[in-house]
């Protein structure tokens, strides 16, 4: 990771404004950790995992049938709004809510543009590290918007992962993914 933000590449890496770079991994795998850790860096910025993709990008169905072209903007924007006030503020999310009253179209790509490269951005970062939980069912869509787009991907051993699952016993069917089998499954398929 350290060649991420090693100064010698980093106006190489940076043909945009700002450089995008993915985390790829699997909740409860130290994803905020190494966000942290890579916020850190004066040249990265790292936003909080708003999970535009599960919580955005991969519901838009649910809101295309049922309403107009006017009507489908609020309902995809309020349940990222709603993340970023969770996540971050009530400043940010009445950022985020004067910059689509700016907007005279609704854009999911240039939502999710805006969201990763500008919105909330840490002065003189030049690279902004993004954990999206989901990424890889939302790649396609991410490559559209960013195609110099760089990954990292993190990788946590089966059994310590389950561990730490099983450590969430509160949630339904003793661990958060509802039983081992699902958080097994889930981390099979992220990995």
């Amino acid at each position: 990771m350290a060649r991420i933000v090693d100064q010698g590449r980093l106006q190489h890496m940076t043909s945009h404004p700002k450089q995008v770079v993915f985390l790829f991994c699997s909740e409860r795998c130290g994803s905020n950790l190494i966000s942290a850790i890579m916020g850190n860096h004066p040249s990265v910025h790292s936003p909080p995992p708003y999970h535009l993709g599960r919580n955005v990008l991969l519901n838009q169905h649910m809101y295309m049938g049922t309403a107009e072209q006017s009507q489908r903007q609020p309902l995809i924007t309020d349940r990222l709004l709603k993340s970023v006030r969770k996540l971050n503020s009530d400043v940010a999310a009445n950022k985020l809510q004067a910059w689509l009253e700016t907007q005279s179209t609704f854009s999911v790509t240039a939502l999710t543009q805006y969201l990763f490269t500008e919105f909330d951005s840490k002065p003189g970062s030049q690279i902004t590290f993004v954990k999206e939980n989901a990424l890889r069912e939302v790649l396609f869509f991410m490559l559209h918007c960013f195609p110099d787009a760089k990954f990292v991907f993190q990788v946590r051993d089966p059994r310590d992962y389950l561990a730490s699952a099983q450590a969430l016993r509160g949630h339904w069917l003793g661990n958060k993914f509802g039983s081992n089998r699902n958080a097994l499954s889930l981390w099979r398929n992220d990995q």
